[in-house]
């Protein structure tokens, strides 16, 4: 039990006369505060901790002039009455404790603060203030900040411990070139332990008003959520609305259930109403359903998916696919000596629109494999082989000369093998020299005639060279009779097995011309392929990853990915990236986090197309944080559209905004943590 520690200043005639009582009251009060408080600690920029009120973990205060008590029922104190916890202070010239409601009302120039008691930054000052164990009812007060009143509050609800209550939540309030000034008052419900529902009022000055509302709920078995939107728009003579429905069923490792939902009313939706990055780059919006059952080493799913044009710039015929359902059953059988025997099996129906003018069909994939997998310390061997079988029942074809019905049968076969040598550097690290080799050989089959429903060529790196595969998907399989060599060597620290670096290299010889491709008559090339990835690791400071593609027979790199990593003390972190594909992407992201002092903190990330000449992403933010509260400004620009190629057409995104973060009271201002998180590297927010 927290030991109460008392201050008595003039209090000594009350005890003379009812000291029994009074000392009673004393301690009921003070473990009511321990019952109804919770610690909390803020970190500095220097890792120390700071205590709000000076006070240790385990200790609260109570003073007062005069303290009245009376048969166990009530206790009034008056006269500078201070009650002091580890994580608030509550100061008034008068409080009374009931007993039988197990209530504190403070009332008469009432301050209520979180924040070091000698020098608040922040208080609440109300007429009167009620704590009833679990929070803490204000009414008539103001909120004063820096010594200015900034806020009316006529009723709210102050929770002193962690636990979810009904109420009003801190107001959004931001600035954006798409919305124009936002306003937003969240209200939380709290319907069950297991059950909570959010409805926020907000207002867009270019929009006008829109209606929020989110329902969650989490079982022992499920969890999901609904959420819906809905705006009386200004500019569109109906109104928009957005809504979607998530639930998952999980029950042990063999029974699994997805559910998404997802519908806007218009295609401009998420553009015109600044959502999230990842929803305005993508040109549609997914939803599905999947069942995923496993039992004695059998795999059974069966899902179904549509697609919703997010985008007006996407075009009908480069609509994807999408399965309406897709079928699969799947069994493993191992043999306690290394081999195993597989046999997968799916069947997918693929629709798209009628307007894209593409073929839709069915397919029945059928693969049947073996192999061996022998393992021995610092040498292991794969040999295996496999048989497809894919038949096509197409329809909606444009020429009608054409098979609807298609099957296509070829064998497999890879030898995979490789050595692990190892040996001492000193008595920190040791050194790692592994060897691999690989052959593959892949029938040939003409597949020309063959739609692509979901199938696209991987992107070339080290991982590629050991695929029985160089395309993802079912409708194409390519032919192969290549020979790869591969050498990886590894530093490793000795005590903690943590790799300092890793460099590979592999080399691909193609000892026959591959043939097959996603378009009928192309050429592909009988040439030799590179591909090497780096790793460096000094001590989590110093990070520099790095994968290359290379293409002999032009001479020429065909993928390139770089990233370096400076990481320091504190939030000090500095991330560096280049991404480069042939003939497609060319792009440099940095992002950065610098500590001003130990209170400031400097924060930025730059995205630039350098193959277009153009910026995709800016970003820069400054934050501040003390012990009770803490700042952030941020400002952003980013281009809505990154299919616009067209300089006098690039649609770019601006805002800038203000939170404000008060310790137990919360957030105030644009919210952007979310961007944050997804921008910077690491980051930690307040």
């Amino acid at each position: 039990m927290l030991k109460p520690q008392i201050r008595n200043h003039q209090a000594s005639k009350v005890f003379s006369h009812r000291w029994p009582g009074a000392l009673f009251f004393s301690i009921v009060i003070l473990g009511f505060c321990c019952l109804s408080a919770k610690p909390s600690y803020a970190q500095s920029k220097n890792g120390a901790q700071c205590p709000v009120g000076g006070l240790q973990e385990d200790v609260f205060s109570l003073s007062a002039r005069q303290l009245h008590a009376r048969d166990r029922e009530y206790a009034a104190m008056s006269g500078q009455v201070q009650l002091q916890g580890p994580d608030y202070r509550l100061r008034a010239n008068r409080m009374i404790y009931d007993n039988k409601r197990k209530r504190l009302q403070a009332e008469d120039e009432v301050m209520f603060t979180r924040c070091d008691p000698r020098d608040p930054s922040w208080f609440i000052t109300a007429d009167r203030i009620t704590l009833d164990g679990e929070k803490a009812r204000v009414k008539n007060a103001w909120f004063i900040f820096g010594g200015t009143p900034l806020l009316y509050i006529p009723r709210y609800q102050i929770g002193l411990k962690k636990q979810r209550k009904s109420g009003f939540l801190t107001p959004k309030v931001s600035n954006k070139s798409s919305l124009g000034l936002e306003f937003g008052t969240p209200y939380y419900l709290n319907l069950a332990a297991n059950q909570d529902a959010t409805l926020t009022p907000r207002y867009l000055s270019k929009h006008g008003l829109q209606l929020q509302a989110e329902f969650r709920y989490l079982n022992r078995l499920d969890k999901g959520a609904v959420h819906a939107e809905w705006l009386n728009s200004r500019r569109y003579k109906s109104d928009r609305y957005a809504w979607g429905l998530e639930h998952r069923f999980h029950k042990g490792n063999y029974l699994n259930f997805d559910l998404s939902l997802q519908k806007v009313s218009d295609a401009n939706y998420f553009q015109d109403l600044d959502a999230p990055l990842d929803k305005v780059a993508e040109q549609y919006l997914p939803s599905f359903i999947r069942l995923d059952y496993a039992a004695r080493g059998w795999q059974f799913s069966i899902a179904g998916e549509s697609l919703q044009r997010t985008d007006l710039s996407a075009t009908r015929e480069d609509r994807p696919y999408v399965h309406r359902p897709s079928v699969s059953l799947n069994k493993t059988w191992s043999h306690g000596k290394g081999f195993a025997l597989e046999w997968n099996g799916d069947w997918t129906r693929f629709e798209t629109r009628r307007s894209a003018g593409k073929p839709e069909g069915r397919r029945f994939n059928n693969r049947v494999g073996l192999q061996w997998d022998y393992r021995h310390p610092g040498f292991f061997l794969k040999p295996a082989f496999s048989l497809h079988h894919t038949r096509y029942s197409l329809n909606r074809l444009s020429d009608r000369n054409r098979d609807r019905s298609i099957s296509r049968t070829l064998p497999i076969f890879s030898f995979y093998t490789g050595l692990s040598l190892s040996k001492a550097l000193n008595h920190r690290f040791h050194n790692t020299l592994e060897p691999q080799l690989f052959y593959l050989y892949a029938a040939e089959r003409k597949q020309d005639d063959i739609p692509l429903f979901d199938t696209g060529e991987r992107d070339f790196r080290f991982a590629q060279l050991f695929r029985h595969n160089r395309f993802n998907g079912q409708d194409r399989i390519g032919d192969a009779n290549r020979l790869v060599g591969a050498l990886t060597t590894r530093v490793i620290h000795s005590e903690t097995g943590k790799e300092a670096l890793r460099a590979s290299v592999g080399y691909i010889e193609r000892l026959s011309r591959e043939r097959t491709s996603l378009s009928p008559g192309a050429n592909n090339k009988a040439a030799a392929d590179l591909a090497a990835e780096l790793a460096i690791n000094m001590n989590g400071k110093i990070r520099f990853q790095a994968a290359l593609a290379y293409d002999k027979d032009l001479n020429h790199s065909q993928h390139y990915h770089g990233r370096l990593s400076l990481v320091g003390a504190g939030n000090r972190a500095l991330h560096l990236s280049h991404h480069y594909r042939r003939d497609e992407i060319r792009q440099i992201h940095l992002d950065f986090s610098q500590p001003l002092g130990e209170r400031w903190n400097l924060l930025g990330s730059w995205q630039h197309d350098v193959r277009n000449h153009r910026g995709l992403d800016v970003l820069m933010g400054l934050e501040y944080k003390s012990c009770c509260w803490g700042m952030r400004l941020l400002a952003q620009r980013y281009l809505k559209d990154v299919d616009t190629f067209n300089d006098d057409a690039l649609d770019y995104n601006r805002s800038i905004g203000i939170e404000f973060s008060f310790s137990g009271i919360g957030n105030v201002g644009s919210r952007n943590e979310h961007v944050l998180s997804k921008k910077i590297n690491n980051y930690r927010p307040f």
